[in-house]
């Protein structure tokens, strides 16, 4: 990815085109389940631009920060996994539920 400093790409804009993209193309929005295996950073970016409910599964075998923005590398990342995911399934766990939430 080729970031622009000049704010013409960047993560927002990143975000945007990644919305449309989940929202218009068939095979995503059919889904039931997505699954992302890309850099950490662009999982919680897939995370963040879906709307959806449908379950969402990262698995980052790759360097957290290759080819990320400059203001979202993987500790941001980490940060929205971590309001998402891993603080969701704490409270489940320990509510006794049975449930899951949708992004693991």
């Amino acid at each position: 990815v080729a970031w622009d400093p000049d704010g013409r790409l960047g993560h927002a804009q990143m975000l945007e085109r990644l919305q449309s993209l989940l929202t218009r193309q068939p095979k995503a929005r059919g889904a039931d389940v997505l699954i992302c295996v890309a850099p950490l950073w662009l999982c919680a970016s897939m995370l963040m631009a879906s709307d959806r409910t449908q379950p969402f599964l990262s698995l980052c075998l790759m360097a957290h920060e290759l080819g990320a923005p400059p203001d979202f590398g993987a500790e941001p990342a980490r940060q929205v996994l971590r309001q998402q995911v891993v603080q969701p399934l704490a409270e489940v766990m320990s509510s006794g539920s049975r449930s899951a939430p949708r992004a693991l």
